[in-house]
């Protein structure tokens, strides 16, 4: 069960059933989590940012990290999207028009450690009242023997074939 060790999981990939929710990942946090939610773009630019990193994600969309729970889409997710988008941890957004989010840009992004068993995931739904149309959430792994490369986006090909949680 070695390739539970690190969960890499880009917010849309939870997005699964039917995927309207505006809301992040928390625990394990998402990628809007560390720059949206935890670090703004003026933090960043004021030199008071937690996560420094940031600056790369927010470059090309810097408000965007203001709208960082806006990554959200009204189709019914992975699991029932055909082709699916270009951009994993976006889903392509509505909001951002399909055009590469900072959660999308290939940066030396943070990881958690995980363990087989019981894990515990935490959505914070806060900014959105969609929880009457969501379905459900479903939540992927990447493939054993995955490296991850800060220098590339993600793809499709990076993660198991089946939801290793619904």
């Amino acid at each position: 069960m070695d390739r539970f060790k690190y969960l890499t999981l880009p917010l849309s990939l939870a997005l699964a059933g039917s995927a309207f929710c505006d809301g992040l990942m928390e625990s394990p946090p998402s990628r809007n989590w560390y720059c949206g939610y935890t670090t703004k773009p003026d933090q960043i630019a004021t030199g008071t940012a937690q996560y420094g990193f940031c600056s790369t994600a927010f470059a090309a969309i810097p408000m965007a990290g203001y709208n960082f729970m806006t990554v959200v889409t009204h189709s019914q997710g992975r699991a029932k999207t055909t082709p699916l988008p270009a951009h994993v941890c976006s889903f392509d957004s509505e909001t951002w028009k399909g055009v590469q989010t900072p959660w999308d840009v290939p940066l030396e992004w943070p990881t958690s450690p995980m363990s087989a068993g019981l894990q515990s995931i935490t959505w914070n739904a806060f900014w959105g009242g969609h929880f009457d149309d969501t379905r459900d959430f479903s939540y992927w792994i990447t493939k054993p023997g995955f490296v991850f490369s800060p220098s590339r986006e993600l793809t499709w090909a990076d993660f198991e074939d089946a939801p290793f949680c619904v």
